[in-house]
Formats: structure tokens, C-alpha cells, sequence
């Protein structure tokens, strides 16, 4: 047994002898060196009574490339006792370690270089890697206490010293000792491959111009099928619990505190099996079932910018959606996990299984009669609600769906939806630069005057199908106050009761992976509803009520806290200050009106923006509805089996969309903010069904909402 030399910060030395067929005895450790704390003094004590917890130390290693690494820069020892009850944390999706009473955990570090060019008889450390890299090498050994005392310091360290292994191979894995945990700590990308189905909510609109046509019929489906592979890439912990002789849990876990980016591949298997299912064909064949892509004339290099558009826009809200499903803010969270009886099955497909895993491909694993998966992050996104939000912008107004498909262009944004947009509109609405990255207050507009637009074609062509406005809110890490304004409108929209949420809100300063995606679903009472104040005589809402609505709505949505918070709902809540507000037109002088002088410039111009946001939104409504009524009063009298033969029906929807065009042009990208959807949820008396799913942290829910009518304000 080979003598290692142990040195530490006030020159006290000790040996620790070294099992001979131990891992570390074979790479050629000889010393470690302790040089910042006291640690030889501790060494006699038992475990749970140290006052030792961590320590860094220096390290020899003569031939490190017995342990697939390249060289090492030092290590680092802890100890693991109760109070703590499980060795890494919460994790609902992986099993817990507990940590029971008489029991302790030691952990020894490696600090190594690794290569993504591994040796022969090395097969990886679970994800793929790309160059040289860092990694933080582990394993950690289970210690039990003997007539009720815990083994010493000296002792848990010589269990870890012999203990010590890295699992770069599938022998590796089969070799590991009971009772140990091995953990590999790096970057680099996991792969999955196989068909997964992600759910979608497509939103078709129309813009402000002519034609409208009611003719065309949407009908998307609820999922999108994919077939291919799914690279994932981030910082990520390898995990391998060797729970008994037979039973392995291993997994792949996203260190906390860090951003996954995704990227699909769509399968040439399936497409040839398919004939030619590309991502194109597959994208479109679930948003506009309808319509068969190589039939439609979207062809050669239109074809292949907008499959490049896709595959982009798809990465991007992947890696949302990922980071959404898997976001523990105080734990790393496994991201895929599976527990593999080693006795079972074929060795060699087994051994083959593990082989490819190690190195980054976690795909034949699933296909093992032995493994059992625990976790898939792909098919969580599934199951935990993460849609993938897709509007239709200008689909009702092309001559044909096949029109609509050969002009168009796609379009993702910094939320993750993805915006399907005629190309010559596209340009107002893309960054500059990036023609495929939507600039998100310029989408915010555009989205604003569709939703009007299509609410005003839908009732004037009484279309009896269902209409969908989203809203959708990511970030990455969200400001607490930006937190609360989610929160804020789930209560303004019924979704959310008061219960905790002030306490939630208080806890933090930010949410980690904070995603909310709510969708409101008009049929045509409801849609009606949002335009007369009762439908049934076609009697439009009088301004007064439309600004006063505005104002409650965008109260509601308003904390003190937030800047310029109190000034705001000030003006909103005071009928006096609103009305000069009205009289005076000139925001440039509206820090002269009685009851806002005190208020300083930028709580002017925020109150400012507030009001041209209710008076655009409210003269929007006002000028809309008569021609509305125009057209609605045609189509009742109109014998004409063909619209467009009506001229004096053609006359009357041009004025309509004359009106809208003008109203289009001032849209406000206030919509954009979630106040678009609850003030006219609002104006409708709360008519359509409402759903909300929200993630941060970890935390996810699914919430529904029936549609509740209140009665028809008579008079109004």
C-alpha cells in the first residue's frame, strides 16, 4: 500500500496509506497539501464532530491519463452530515439521496483538464465536449457510524481516497463501489433523439387592409409533431449512484444558476419516410393543416430561408422552454435521468447504451428493456405546458391560404414566440440586420392593430369559429416588479387569487426562468360583446365608458412600488385630472394640469403614455363601431351569394377598413404588455375562456378559466 503524504497550513504532515488497485494509487498520487487551513489536527476526530467542513488542496498526480484527464490543478475535500438531509438537494424529478441518522458523506474533488479527443479506453463523462475544458471531478462515499460513533477523519478520508473513481467508460460504471456517487462537472451538449410532440397555440389575425377573407378557415392543430435529434448545451453535472451491485441511477443535470440553448435537427430518416416531412412541411402541417407546402409554390431558395427561419425560431423557444421546465433556482435539476439495471438485459447493448451516453448521446439508453427513464426534459416540456406561441399575422386577408404560405416569412423574438408574417410587413417589424428576429415593440404594435383588426372582421363577417389572443412574458432572470405585473394581470383576469402571492413576490428580488403564457378564446358572443354594449340592438359603448374601462383596466395592473407607480394611479383614479387631461390634448403641458405639478418629468411622460394608450385604444372603438354596424346591417339585407359581387356591401367594408387602417397606424404596443388582453377581456364582461401557464424556478401550473358573461350595462 502506497504511503500518501499529507501536509497542511501550520507544516503538520501525516501519512494515509492507499488501497494498491485504487484508481488514484494507479494515476501515481503521492502528496496532497492542505496549505491554507489546519486540517492534520482534525484527522482523529469523528466526522460529525470536525471542525472541518471544506478544504482546498494541492495535488501530484504522476500519470493523470490513468483516469482519462489531462492534468490536474488541485482538489478539494467536504464533509456532508445532518442536519442536511439529502445529499443533493430537492429534485421531484430525480430519486432523493437521504442522508439518515449514524450516516455522513465525504466528498474528494478533482480540479482537472479533460479533452474532447479521450483516450481509447476512455468513452467520455456524459456530455459531448468540444475542446479541452475544465471539469470538477467527484465521488462520493457513504459512511456509516459503528456501535454509534461515525468513522474519523482520517479514516472517511482514506474511504475516499480508495474509493475515488471517474466514470469515463461503460467498466467504469460496472466497477463503481455500492454506496459511492460519481460526479462529473463540465460544459458541453447532450443529445436526444426520437419524436416528440410540443404544444402550440396559434393565433391567426388579420391586418387593417383589405380583403378580408372569410372564406379561409384555420383550424391548427393542438401539438407539433417532430421527429429528429434535440442538442441541448449549458454547464451540467453527470450524476452516477451506484445504488447497489446491479442498480445505477444515472443522469444528466443542469447546474443552477445557468441558461440551456437548444438546437433541432429534423431527422433524414423520417423525412424520407415521410416524402419529404421536413421541418417546413412538419411546421405547417400543424399550424395550417390544410395547405401542403410543396403544392403551395414555397419552393428552392424561399423554401430554404424560411426552413432556416424556422429551425431558429424553433431553437429558440426549445431553449426557453427547456429552461423554464428545468430552472431550480438553489438546486441542479436533472434534466435527464434513468436507473439501469446492470444485470439485466444484454451486456454488450448495455455496455453500447452506457458507451454512447458518456459520450453525449443519451438516445439508446431509452430503447434499453433494463433503463428506465425517470426524467426526459423534452417530454416534461410536454407535460408541464410550455406552448410554443405562434401568430398568424394578415392570414384572414390573403386570397388564399396557399397565397398567404408563398409570400410569407417567419419571424421568433426575445419572448420565444414565433410570428408567421408577410414578408414585405415583416420588414417593419424585424431588427435590423437579423431579418428573422422580431424587434419586440415594433411586434408589440403590429400585434396590437391585428388584434383589433381581427376582432372587427370577425363580427363584421359573423364568423362562428373561435378567436385566440396570447400574451406571452420570458426572462431569463425577472425583475421582481416585473414579477408582480404578471401577477397582476392573472388577478385582473380571474386566474389569480391574492393567497401568497404577496409573500412569493417579497422573497426575492428576481425569478429565475420566469415564463408566462396566457391565451384568451373569443367566440363570437364574446367577440360581439367587446364591440356593442349590447349586442342584441348593436348599441356602442359610449366613450366615457371605454376610457373609463381603459383606466380601471390599466389601474389594476399598476403597484405603488413600480417608478412612477403612484403618480400614474393617481391620474388613472382622479375623474378631474383625466378630464383636463382630455380637454388639453398636449401631453407637452400636462405637468401644468392642477393635481400633477408636483410630479417630476419622467412621471409626466409615463402618465402621459398611459393616457394615449387609453384615448388611441378607446377612439379606436369609437370610430370602429359605427362602420361595424354599417356592415353588419349590409350583410344582414345583402342577397348576393358572393360578397365581394355586393357593391354596396364592398363600399361599406372599405369605409370599415378605411377606419382601421387609420386606427392601425397609431396602435400603441401598450397591447404588448398584457393590458390589450384585459381590457378587452374586461369590456366583454369577462366572455371569453381564459387559461394561464406559468413556470420560474422550478415552479409550474396550469391554470383554466370559464368564460363569465356579467350582465349587459344597459344605457351604456
Amino acid at each position: 500500500m502506497p504511503d500518501i503524504k499529507i501536509a497542511d497550513a501550520v507544516s503538520a504532515t501525516a501519512n494515509i496509506k492507499l488501497r494498491d488497485d485504487a484508481p488514484l494509487a494507479k494515476s501515481g498520487l503521492s502528496n496532497l497539501n492542505f496549505a491554507a487551513i489546519p486540517f492534520i489536527g482534525e484527522l482523529d476526530k469523528p466526522v460529525d464532530q470536525c471542525s472541518f467542513k471544506s478544504g482546498a488542496f494541492g495535488v501530484k498526480l504522476s500519470t493523470p491519463g490513468e483516469l482519462a484527464i489531462q492534468t490536474t490543478a488541485g482538489g478539494a475535500l467536504a464533509l456532508i452530515n445532518r442536519p442536511q438531509e439529502t445529499l443533493f438537494g430537492p429534485d421531484p424529478f430525480a430519486p432523493a439521496i437521504p442522508i439518515a441518522p449514524g450516516e455522513a458523506w465525504i466528498q474528494l474533488e478533482l480540479d482537472a483538464s479533460v479533452d474532447a479527443k479521450l483516450s481509447a479506453s476512455a468513452q467520455g463523462f456524459g456530455v459531448a465536449l468540444e475542446q479541452l475544458t475544465k471539469a470538477g471531478l467527484s465521488t462520493y462515499t457513504l459512511l456509516t457510524s459503528s456501535s454509534g460513533t461515525l468513522p474519523s477523519l482520517r479514516q472517511g478520508f482514506q474511504s475516499a481516497l480508495d474509493h475515488y473513481s471517474v466514470i469515463k467508460d461503460a467498466a467504469s460504471i460496472r466497477s463503481q463501489l455500492p454506496g459511492t456517487v460519481n460526479v462529473s462537472e463540465l460544459s458541453g451538449t447532450i443529445k436526444l433523439t426520437g419524436s416528440y410532440s410540443l404544444p402550440i397555440s396559434v393565433a391567426p389575425l388579420a391586418s387593417a387592409n383589405l380583403p378580408f377573407n372569410r372564406m379561409i378557415v384555420v383550424q391548427p392543430a393542438d401539438t407539433l409533431e417532430i421527429a429528429g435529434q434535440i442538442s441541448i448545451s449549458g454547464d451540467f453535472i453527470v450524476r452516477c449512484h451506484k445504488v447497489t451491485d446491479s442498480e445505477v441511477h444515472l443522469g444528466v443535470y443542469k447546474k443552477r444558476s445557468t441558461t440551456l440553448s437548444a438546437a433541432f435537427t429534423a431527422s433524414a430518416g423520417i423525412e424520407a419516410d415521410l416524402g419529404r416531412r421536413d421541418l417546413l412541411s412538419t411546421f405547417f402541417g400543424a399550424v395550417l393543416p390544410e395547405i401542403d407546402v410543396s403544392k403551395a409554390g414555397l419552393t428552392g431558395e424561399d423554401a430554404q430561408n424560411i426552413q432556416g427561419a424556422l429551425a431558429s425560431s424553433l431553437d429558440h423557444s426549445l431553449s426557453i422552454a427547456f429552461n423554464a421546465a428545468c430552472a431550480a433556482t438553489h438546486a441542479d435539476e436533472s434534466a435527464v435521468v434513468y436507473s439501469i439495471d446492470l444485470a439485466g438485459g444484454d451486456s454488450n447493448q448495455t455496455n453500447s447504451a452506457l458507451a454512447s451516453a458518456l459520450g453525449g448521446d443519451w438516445t439508446s439508453l431509452d430503447a434499453l428493456p433494463n433503463a428506465k427513464p425517470l426524467r426526459n426534459i423534452v417530454r416534461q416540456t410536454h407535460r408541464s405546458g410550455n406552448n410554443i406561441v405562434i401568430n398568424l399575422l394578415g392570414v384572414y386577408n390573403a386570397e388564399a391560404l396557399t397565397d398567404f404560405v408563398k409570400s410569407c416569412t417567419v419571424l421568433h423574438d426575445e419572448n420565444g414566440q414565433i410570428s408567421v408574417v408577410d414578408r414585405i410587413d415583416a420588414k417593419r417589424i424585424a431588427v435590423a440586420g437579423n431579418p428573422y428576429l422580431a424587434d419586440t415593440e415594433r411586434l408589440r404594435s403590429a400585434l396590437a392593430e391585428c388584434f383589433l383588426a381581427t376582432f372587427t372582421y370577425a363580427a363584421g363577417s359573423q364568423i362562428q369559429g373561435r378567436l385566440r389572443q396570447n400574451y406571452l412574458r420570458y426572462k431569463a432572470s425577472m425583475p421582481s416588479l416585473e414579477m408582480r405585473h404578471q401577477v397582476l394581470l392573472g388577478r385582473a383576469l380571474n386566474l389569480l387569487t391574492d393567497g401568497n402571492w404577496d409573500s412569493i413576490l417579497s422573497s426575492q428580488s428576481a425569478f429565475s426562468q420566469a415564463r408566462f403564457s396566457i391565451v384568451c378564446e373569443y367566440d363570437l358572443d364574446g367577440i360581439m360583446r367587446i364591440f356593442f354594449a349590447d349586442p342584441g340592438t348593436r348599441l356602442p359603448y359610449l366613450r366615457s365608458v371605454l376610457e373609463a374601462t381603459g383606466r380601471r383596466t390599466k389601474a389594476a395592473l399598476i403597484h405603488p412600488d413600480e417608478p412612477a407607480g403612484q403618480a400614474r394611479l393617481t391620474a388613472l383614479k382622479s375623474d378631474a385630472i383625466w378630464s383636463e387631461m382630455d380637454k388639453t390634448g398636449n401631453t407637452a403641458v400636462f405637468g401644468t394640469i392642477a393635481g400633477l405639478s408636483g410630479y417630476q418629468q419622467t412621471e409626466i411622460q409615463a402618465i402621459a403614455a398611459d393616457w394615449i394608450d387609453i384615448t388611441w385604444w378607446a377612439d379606436a372603438m369609437v370610430k370602429v363601431a359605427p362602420k361595424l354596424i354599417d356592415v353588419l346591417a349590409a350583410v344582414q339585407t345583402s342577397k348576393s351569394p358572393d360578397p365581394s359581387a355586393d357593391a354596396e356591401l364592398m363600399k361599406k367594408r372599405q369605409a370599415l377598413a378605411d377606419v382601421l387602417g387609420t386606427v392601425a397606424r397609431r396602435s400603441q404596443s401598450a397591447f404588448g404588455d398584457g393590458w390589450g388582453l384585459a381590457v378587452m377581456y374586461a369590456l366583454s364582461g369577462g366572455a371569453p375562456s381564459v387559461s394561464m401557464d406559468y413556470a420560474w424556478g422550478g415552479n409550474s401550473q396550469h391554470i383554466e378559466s370559464a368564460r363569465r358573461v356579467e350582465p349587459v350595462r344597459a344605457g351604456t
